[in-house]
């Protein structure tokens, strides 16, 4: 009963603050809240994409896959990887973080596969721009990359963790038909 109060406290600690989405709590094995996971938030905020409207329609700009530190804890040497369907190869991924308000400071860019820390509470997104200029158009992603596998490590009181997900191409395209038909106005 503390457990689940306590995360509800946590979770409405988040919808108080306007800054931050608003999630459920997560069960204690797991630190990390993966945004893409909560339906309720924008879709700018659980998108595992980055995306632009140009003109010429929508155009994905490249992967964010979002997450909250849930735990009262640092999460050290965190690092992810992607490792699409339709390429041979992993593909390393940047890590921004975003401190909590109460911490103030900057957010911080860390170079593909170069690992940082996330405080208790704080955001980061896990990040690959696409190489082509001004991204691709929805209906090339899938075709480009198929699903993914999100291989994420990082460090908690000491114990190395990771997380392993398979984001679905069925996941990805509702994520891609949603970006379309926001830039349509629907």
């Amino acid at each position: 009963l503390l457990l689940v109060s306590g995360a509800l406290m946590l979770g409405g600690g988040f919808f108080l603050r306007g800054g931050k989405p608003a999630i459920a709590a997560v069960s204690a094995a797991e630190p990390i809240a993966w945004l893409f996971e909560h339906g309720n938030l924008a879709l700018h905020e659980r998108s595992v994409f980055t995306f632009a409207t140009t003109q010429e329609g929508p155009r994905i700009t490249g992967f964010a896959i979002g997450g909250v530190n849930m735990s009262e804890q640092n999460l050290e040497a965190v690092a992810g990887i992607i490792k699409p369907d339709q390429q041979a190869k992993d593909i390393k991924l940047a890590l921004r973080v975003i401190p909590p308000e109460e911490h103030g400071g900057e957010i911080k860019t860390f170079e593909p596969g170069l690992p940082g820390t996330i405080l208790p509470q704080g955001q980061f997104a896990l990040l690959f721009t696409f190489p082509e200029d001004g991204g691709i158009a929805p209906d090339q992603v899938l075709a480009a990359f198929g699903g993914v596998m999100l291989k994420v490590r990082y460090d908690v009181a000491g114990t190395e963790k990771s997380f392993i997900q398979y984001l679905s191409p069925a996941l990805l395209e509702q994520q891609l038909t949603e970006i379309a038909g926001e830039a349509k106005g629907s």
